[in-house]
């Protein structure tokens, strides 16, 4: 009997001797006991009376919403229509927390989705008139990651005033920064999978070109947000015969031909696209004779090689 034991004995120390003790687990770590329950809890104190709470509950939120195996529970307990009722707090702090929030949904595209389903895109767009700088920056961030999604962009471009209001913001905003992101914005809008409706709002309705001819003739603007509204007139011009009258009506030939030669390479080649498309009217290839004797499209399309 007392072999049998030393035998038994020395299984078992040869069996766990080499095995660490168990560390005990940080404080704040999140267990797979509490992750049962923990995505009820957090949207309920979300909807709580006490800003406190709901402030800590934000911070809990994005923890889970972090990893990405947590946004489908984080969904389905109903997170997004919670943080969506956030944006709508008298107190900026918080709803600026629950923008920047959201746009960790707004990564994926069943994230976007119930965003759109619970009206988050026009809170988010309501937010852009904010006074606040941290919720307007916030809100800029969350719509243009959920514009890389073609439901977001659609959803965007059928919100009434949404295309119109952009363009504003990218007219007004003192900030370079967020009028480059009104404009990203736009850009996204155009690269939808079926487009026609974006451009002809655009062009038609909020008449956009010759407010991004003003932009580009601006030379107190910064070079980043003029890069940006080159892109868009060179979109919107790719297909529209009415852009492209518009364009030339505006003085946009003279303008981009002088960026032609600002010194930076993404300058010059996101100008030399928009006159290429702007010079497939007679119009134009008369403006670029008459602003520019020696020039010619053959040298716009040398220009367009080089870049």
């Amino acid at each position: 009997m007392d072999d049998y034991n030393s035998l038994t004995n020395s299984s078992h120390i040869v069996k766990f001797e080499c095995r660490p003790n168990p560390q005990p687990t940080p404080a704040n770590a999140v267990t797979l006991g509490f992750e049962k329950y923990a995505y009820d809890k957090i949207v309920g104190q979300l909807k709580s009376d006490n800003p406190i709470i709901r402030a800590k509950a934000v911070v809990a939120a994005r923890d889970l919403l972090v990893a990405p195996t947590k946004h489908i529970q984080c969904i389905a307990a109903g997170i997004t229509p919670a943080l969506v009722d956030m944006l709508k707090e008298p107190k900026a702090y918080l709803q600026a927390e629950a923008a920047s929030t959201l746009e960790l949904l707004a990564v994926r595209d069943v994230g976007c989705r119930d965003l759109i389903q619970h009206q988050g895109l026009q809170q988010l767009l309501q937010l852009l008139q904010q006074t606040y700088p941290a919720v307007k920056d916030a809100a800029y961030k969350t719509l243009c990651t959920a514009a890389k999604f073609e439901s977001c962009r659609a959803a965007v471009v059928r919100q009434e005033g949404a295309l119109g209001q952009l363009v504003r913001h990218a007219q007004q905003e003192e900030c370079p920064a967020r009028a480059g992101q009104a404009l990203e914005l736009l850009l996204h809008c155009t690269q939808m999978r079926h487009n026609q409706e974006a451009l002809s709002n655009l062009i038609a309705v909020v008449q956009a070109v010759p407010k991004l001819a003003a932009i580009i003739s601006n030379t107190a603007v910064t070079m980043l947000v003029r890069l940006k509204a080159t892109q868009l007139l060179a979109v919107l011009t790719s297909t529209q015969e009415d852009a492209r009258k518009q364009a030339v009506d505006c003085g946009c030939v003279a303008e981009l031909l002088k960026l032609l030669a600002c010194g930076s390479a993404d300058m010059a080649c996101a100008a030399a696209e928009a006159l290429m498309m702007i010079t497939l009217t007679r119009e134009a290839k008369v403006a670029v004779h008459q602003v520019s004797p020696d020039a010619s499209v053959t040298f716009l399309y040398r220009q367009i090689d080089r870049c």
